[in-house]
């Protein structure tokens, strides 16, 4: 809502990304997401070329994406953009426009035990990076305010090793120079960071 007035802001673009859409055993619990018709500003969705989810039309112009295959926890995405290319196959990106509000229906058909729906604001189908299935999304920054706190940022083309006291690096007392972490860059050669100033180390990845 808008700050000022509590009125509602229209948002002239709007993509929502659905994930995982996907089955229980024996064509059981199939998940599906529906619009609920043009009037709610819904204009378009994206599907990759392989996708694994189906289509269908009514004639009020709602349409509902169902799964067509089985999956289990084990193949959930764990970052929205950085996705395998079964997760992509999965999912489903739906555009709106100039909305204030937008209905959707998620849903499974009958079957045994929980499921679940992840969705995000994001044109994910569209957008997220492919990776292998054994990626590991890179971590978000820590939070840090200066000048009480003095952060170690290691630069991205190197890859961490060690730290120098792994089993108690939180709340550790450092002096100025004191070493902190070990990373390796070029294939082989060894960096070591220091304490750029004497205080605690109150956090880390």
């Amino acid at each position: 809502r808008n700050g000022e007035d509590a009125s509602r802001l229209t948002m002239e673009n709007l993509a929502l990304t659905f994930f995982d859409l996907d089955q229980g055993e024996d064509g059981t619990s199939v998940e599906y997401i529906s619009t609920l018709g043009a009037p709610d500003g819904f204009k378009e969705f994206h599907l990759t070329s392989n996708t694994e989810v189906q289509v269908t039309d009514r004639a009020d112009g709602v349409k509902r994406f169902w799964a067509s295959t089985y999956g289990d926890g084990a193949d959930n995405p764990k970052d929205p953009m950085f996705l395998t290319g079964q997760q992509k196959n999965r999912a489903v990106t739906l555009i709106y426009k100039d909305v204030d509000k937008i209905r959707v229906e998620m849903g499974a058909s009958d079957g045994l035990g929980p499921r679940f729906f992840t969705f995000v604001g994001r044109a994910s189908v569209l957008c997220a990076v492919s990776v292998q299935e054994d990626f590991v999304p890179p971590l978000d920054d820590l939070v840090y305010t200066l000048p009480m706190h003095v952060p170690i940022k290691v630069h991205s083309n190197e890859k961490f090793v060690a730290y120098t006291h792994e089993r108690d690096m939180l709340n550790r007392e450092v002096k100025l120079g004191d070493a902190v972490l070990v990373t390796d860059f070029n294939g082989g050669t060894s960096k070591t960071y220091r304490a750029p100033v004497a205080g605690k180390i109150i956090a880390y990845q």
